[in-house]
């Protein structure tokens, strides 16, 4: 008789059977559960998860509702999301870095080439000033300040040679006075 119920323990579908193997193994009596309940049993190597819920009315219906999911079904797409997760944040990461490089070499141009402006000067070069182009306000202040000290020096060092010179002068002009004076 097609219409005849059967204990899921009886079943023929292997699922079936498992399930209501692990639903009887977990609880001594089935008519005692009272709310939902979620386990879990493996079934040849696969996991399954499992969902159990009473359904009662006052009609008379006393059901278990039993829900059996493939622990897979779920379990592949979480994989997969945390694949494109782990792709995207390395993308980021990827792009977060060359724009970091690029940003870096912006920034340390200007100041390498006040570094190089500071070195001619201590190696005894004629102070020069330096190009002020730069997005940023503080490199910005720091060349004008640079190209203030450099104009200020050359104009010390002009003014140091001019007194030389004077000196240079005035001494040879005192050794010709002292060497005529001697000679009288």
């Amino acid at each position: 008789n097609p219409s005849r119920r059967i204990s899921g323990t009886q079943s023929r579908d292997l699922l079936v059977h498992a399930a209501s193997e692990a639903l009887s193994a977990r609880f001594e009596n089935l008519e005692l559960i009272e709310a939902e309940n979620h386990f879990d049993f493996l079934d040849r190597g696969r996991r399954f998860l499992v969902t159990v819920s009473p359904l009662r009315d006052p009609l008379g219906i006393d059901w278990l509702i039993v829900v059996v999911l493939p622990e897979s079904d779920f379990m592949t797409r979480i994989g997969e999301n945390a694949r494109v997760t782990t792709i995207v944040m390395l993308g980021v990461l990827a792009l977060s870095l060359l724009v970091g490089t690029a940003l870096a070499r912006r920034i340390v141009a200007p100041i390498t080439r006040l570094d190089e402006a500071v070195d001619r000067l201590v190696g005894d070069a004629n102070p020069e000033m330096i190009d002020k182009t730069s997005r940023f306000v503080e490199v910005q202040n720091l060349t004008r300040s640079f190209n203030r000290m450099a104009s200020r020096l050359s104009q010390s060092m002009q003014e140091m040679k001019r007194e030389l010179a004077e000196r240079q002068w005035a001494e040879a002009a005192l050794g010709e006075s002292e060497a005529r004076y001697r000679t009288l």
